[in-house]
């Protein structure tokens, strides 16, 4: 027999039922025998979402991403993967591909230029060479999680547009919903550029910045539908300059704060 739960009583809750599924749970109501092919199609369904929703949801954040972050919104959570799930399977994808290509983040990105800047700060006098090895190690280990550390901005892009984009009628848990599947979906630009550098050792910040610039302008315009477009694509602009400067900020601080804790840290021990 190739079912092992062919009752109309559901393997999970008990509930009776009728047609494919749970009506209580979800739960399949005929579940077929582990064989390895059903077990590699659980893992695609469950974990990955590959039955279906994460190649659905990837077309549509190429073709109308603001389609997408609508229908999620408005109820539809069936379709896509869900938003932050979205994020981080790309996200696990990407530090996979840099693994597998023995690919360092911080040589990509050049770390190590700027540890020779703060090197050459040291002989010049402007910084001490603890304060120079100290900020270069935080620089090396920021540039080593920046996608984490890049969530951080989500809530400064939520917030400013739902005040640039008020009249959509969106909240901030709403709008929050645009990074998450925008900068998910843009880590398939960060995989382009990681083979580029594995193939050629080139690799240019400016380029991502600019298309990221391009793709959430546009992500924004397909999401709200301002009656001006030009309009709405330089509010998104101004949106994403603001969330920037406040992440910035909000990393100068925590930088600093990092640095005092060292810096008492070591008096204490002397």
């Amino acid at each position: 027999m190739n079912d092992i739960a062919t009752s109309n009583n559901c393997v999970n809750c008990g509930n009776p039922g009728s047609g494919a599924f749970c009506a209580n749970c979800g739960q399949k109501l005929h579940v077929s025998r582990l064989t390895l092919k059903q077990f590699g199609r659980d893992i695609m369904d469950r974990v990955l979402g590959l039955e279906g929703m994460l190649p659905r949801t990837m077309k549509g954040l190429f073709t109308n991403p603001g389609s997408v972050i609508r229908e999620y919104v408005e109820g539809n959570r069936k379709k896509y993967v869900n938003p932050v799930s979205y994020y981080f399977v790309m996200f696990g994808i990407y530090l996979l591909l840099l693994t597998m290509l023995n690919i360092d983040l911080a040589d990509m990105v050049d770390a190590k230029g700027i540890q020779d800047s703060m090197t050459g700060a040291v002989g010049n006098g402007e910084v001490s060479s603890e304060q120079a090895e100290m900020q270069a190690a935080i620089q090396k280990q920021a540039f080593k999680n920046i996608q984490f550390l890049g969530m951080l901005q989500f809530p400064f892009i939520a917030m400013f547009a739902t005040i640039f984009f008020r009249k959509s009628g969106y909240n901030f848990m709403e709008n929050i919903i645009l990074p998450f599947y925008a900068y998910g979906h843009l880590v398939i630009l960060n995989i382009t550029a990681a083979l580029v550098f594995k193939a050629t050792g080139y690799y240019n910040i400016a380029i991502g910045f600019i298309v990221s610039v391009g793709y959430l302008t546009w992500t924004a315009i397909t999401f709200y539908k301002p009656n001006n477009k030009f309009l709405g694509g330089l509010k998104m602009v101004l949106v994403f300059l603001l969330s920037y400067i406040g992440f910035m900020i909000l990393m100068a601080l925590v930088g600093f704060v990092v640095g005092l804790i060292v810096a008492l840290t070591r008096s204490g021990g002397a």
